[in-house]
């Protein structure tokens, strides 16, 4: 019994030191930013990497409280206001990702140039982003996934999550999951779950057993259990994707739309490749105004392999979600993006933007290499 109590204790504690270990590393890297940014450094920074491409990542644009749900994922209308409004301010020029590529390798890249990508494609660019991209008049991409477009209900994934998050309610007893038709699997059955440990059981259920019609009732039992309104949900559309209509409609403005997988998931096996870039295709067939040759990968999950079958399907840029700048040496199918949202400062943002944080993730990776080195030396 000490023994469990010791080692729960150390869990507990170790899990406490991380957390401060974070926060602290946060602080400091906030604080030589900053410093940074008064000493000048940024403007070095802004003149070196000057003919690097930016690419700028954003997800979803909050309509309730989506950023507070989460943040990395979300961002709030006034923040994505503010970062538009500093491109404008600094003197970045923003310009159609498409554009952007075809001028970065022919290197005739306009120095200061960024391009803006939005994944999945969330009602919210259409009810919050676009206005705002309008005002200042900003070409962007979307990498629309098209299932959910199709399907046109809420993403079920996240909804679990959302209803789990939001609930009052502590825990669900394993009588309720089996009244939801849900049984987890024999080395996870006991008395009471966590809310969140019944989002991961309804997920993995969900998405290996069920059909959508049934994920929708699923969802609906599981948020009327611990009080919370499904419909509003679904109403809101703050967790579902653009219609055809919706997509359409920005395609014929500032957006260009492009592939991201029809169902958010890109397999390894070549004949699983082309399934995902062929239905997806289809679907933006009837939106795109242009045809469909920029892809983002899922989630940043990519492999090497993967790249010839894309390049044979006519793929011809692919997006990750590794940070860094772009230069005619990055490989097309492998280009570095940043990711923002509710969670990154404006000065972290100003850093990436100025190219300060390149040059510190440059100086991390050659001290890397650097003690590397000295270790397999000794």
């Amino acid at each position: 019994m000490l023994t469990l109590i010791d080692a729960l204790w150390h869990h507990e504690v170790t899990g406490l030191k991380k957390c401060r270990y974070h926060t602290m590393s946060k602080k400091i890297k906030l604080f030589v930013y900053r410093l940074a940014y008064i000493l000048g450094f940024f403007r070095l920074t802004r003149f070196f990497y000057r003919n690097h491409l930016r690419i700028l990542c954003y997800h979803g644009f909050e309509i309730n409280d989506e950023a507070s749900f989460r943040p990395p994922l979300f961002i709030k209308q006034e923040t994505f206001r503010k970062r538009m409004a500093l491109l404008a301010k600094h003197g970045f020029h923003v310009n159609s990702l498409a554009d952007c590529l075809s001028d970065l390798y022919k290197q005739s890249l306009r120095p200061d140039t960024i391009a803006i990508t939005i994944d999945d494609g969330y009602y919210g660019i259409f009810k919050v982003a676009d206005p705002i991209f309008q005002r200042f008049m900003f070409p962007y991409t979307i990498y629309l996934t098209t299932y959910y477009v199709v399907k046109e209900s809420p993403v079920f994934r996240l909804v679990v999550q959302y209803i789990a998050w939001k609930s009052s309610h502590k825990n669900i007893s394993y009588d309720s999951l089996i009244a939801f038709g849900v049984e987890p699997v024999a080395n996870r059955i006991r008395e009471n779950y966590s809310l969140d440990e019944v989002a991961e059981i309804l997920i993995e259920y969900g998405e290996a057993n069920l059909e959508e019609s049934q994920r929708i009732r699923l969802c609906r039992l599981f948020a009327d259990h611990v009080g919370v309104s499904y419909q509003d949900i679904v109403d809101s559309r703050i967790l579902s994707l653009l219609t055809v209509d919706e997509a359409k409609s920005l395609s014929n403005g500032y957006a260009d739309i492009e592939l991201h997988t029809h169902r958010h998931i890109l397999p390894i096996d070549s004949d699983g490749i082309r399934k995902e870039i062929t239905d997806n295709r289809f679907v933006l067939s009837t939106i795109s105004r242009s045809e469909t040759r920029h892809f983002c990968y899922p989630s940043g999950i990519w492999f090497p392999s993967q790249g010839p079958v894309l390049s044979s399907l006519g793929v011809e840029s692919a997006t990750t979600c590794m940070p860094g700048l772009n230069t005619d040496s990055t490989p097309p199918l492998q280009l570095n993006r940043f990711l923002d949202g509710e969670n990154i400062s404006e000065i972290e943002f100003l850093a990436e933007l100025y190219g300060f944080s390149e040059l510190m993730r440059t100086a991390r990776n050659y001290l890397s290499r650097a003690k590397k080195g000295n270790d397999h030396n000794n």
